[in-house]
């Protein structure tokens, strides 16, 4: 009787691990943002490209909130799909956006977001993250994230 529980319970067990451990499907229609940098790490300066993201939305945007180090070394988060609320957040627009404006931006299906090379080559040295999350219409959602890792130039 006693093998006959264990046996059981370790079946269970398995049975159970199995299940938990598949990967939820993302649905078809959930947005994706397409990004092929996860992290960088540089002397300051020395950046040769910029990081982009490109967000498809099946639906349209709702929210596309981007965090991402100022030039002070500080922390700014802004939401691209709402108009400015100050000049901080206007000139995060005109920086991530390349010309466009939060406009072009809600009730889009797809959007291209961009931290300048120029822009990363003035950042101070130290560790950052720029992380883009969107959200459409119908609360579906997706999220990147990019560490930088940037140290002193020391020529």
């Amino acid at each position: 009787m006693k093998k006959i529980l264990i046996s059981v319970l370790t079946l269970f067990t398995l049975v159970f691990a199995s299940s938990c451990s598949k990967d939820n499907p993302t649905p078809k229609n959930s947005p994706t943002i397409n990004c092929k940098t996860i992290g960088i790490s540089t002397a300051q300066g020395n950046f040769t490209r910029g990081i982009s993201f490109d967000v498809h939305v099946p639906n349209q945007v709702e929210n596309l909130i981007v965090t991402f180090p100022t030039l002070a070394g500080h922390e700014n988060i802004v939401n691209l799909a709402l108009p400015p609320q100050d000049q901080e957040e206007f000139e995060a627009h005109d920086i991530l956006l390349s010309g466009k404006v939060y406009l072009d931006v809600k009730g889009a299906k797809y959007v291209n977001v961009e931290v300048p090379m120029e822009y990363l080559n003035n950042l101070k040295p130290g560790g950052y993250q720029v992380i883009l999350q969107v959200e459409d219409n119908q609360h579906a959602a997706a999220k990147h994230t990019v560490d930088l890792a940037i140290s002193s130039n020391l020529n």
